[in-house]
């Protein structure tokens, strides 16, 4: 049992839940943690997603206030002999009907939605993919077709989770398996994209090098299977060893390329 840390969620895709069941669950742990939990919110960014939930990705902010608005009702306190008030479900006083428990506290502190924050108390900036991809355009004369192919990679939808989700929902264990490989491995590939892009950053006596290579290679190698390998080292040993042991040895292939920088004199 935790007594002093705070608890939170970074974040709630709001627009992908119910808000009634969200509002409860929160107020649920606010109330067993003693008022220590920070609800983070987020309007979502992968499009892909959107069509599983029957949900529109592009009036996902719409959807965001409208959900907010109903936690906040779901959170108030009705009048004695009376229930909660919330019109986009169609709930009346009358009805006394109400969510309960109730949050000690302020529970919800922030939204990832940026500058429509001012429906929160806060907002919090979450990095995508475009920041990458703009960065990926700065103007050079040179290897534009490249960067135009490695834009690419970046920025274009993939519809890796929808199989993901298909495999898994067929209670079959290899074909759910089969489904995280194929969602996860192909997602990893954009840190290689992005080692592409920011190796045309080195100087050139590190472009070309070990440490420049062995950064795109285990980018692409490593970061995609780290999370299936991980969970299996977990699973098999029942240790959380064998995941830092694992850890360890991305550690020592890392040192290894970096320890073969040359310097400027010999390139």
């Amino acid at each position: 049992m935790t007594r002093r840390i705070v608890l939170g969620t970074a974040a709630v895709v709001l627009p992908l839940r119910k808000p009634l069941l969200v509002a409860k669950a929160a107020a649920t742990v606010d109330h067993l943690s003693g008022s220590r939990f920070v609800l983070g919110l987020a309007g979502g960014d992968r499009p892909i997603e959107y069509p599983l939930f029957g949900e529109d990705f592009g009036k996902r902010a719409a959807t965001f206030r409208d959900d907010l608005a109903i936690l906040r009702q779901a959170w108030a306190a009705p009048p004695a002999g009376s229930g909660i008030t919330v019109p986009a479900l169609g709930l009346k006083a009358e009805r006394r009907l109400d969510v309960l428990p109730k949050p000690a506290g302020a529970v919800c502190r922030w939204s990832s939605l940026g500058a429509r924050g001012r429906i929160s108390t806060g907002s919090a900036p979450t990095s995508t993919a475009g920041s990458t991809t703009r960065a990926a355009w700065r103007p050079r004369p040179r290897h534009l077709d490249g960067r135009r192919a490695r834009t690419h990679a970046l920025g274009t939808p993939k519809p890796y989770l929808t199989l993901m989700f298909v495999l898994v929902g067929t209670g079959n264990f290899w074909l759910a398996v089969l489904g995280m490989a194929l969602a996860t491995f192909p997602h990893a590939m954009y840190y290689a994209a992005l080692a592409g892009i920011l190796a045309r950053d080195y100087p050139v006596e590190v472009r070309y090098t070990r440490m420049s290579l062995s950064y795109q290679a285990c980018t692409a190698l490593f970061a995609g299977t780290a999370p299936i390998v991980s969970q299996y080292l977990l699973t098999a040993t029942g240790s959380i060893w064998s995941v830092v042991a694992l850890g360890l040895g991305y550690v020592v292939i890392t040192v290894a390329g970096v320890r073969g920088r040359p310097s400027a004199a010999s390139v």
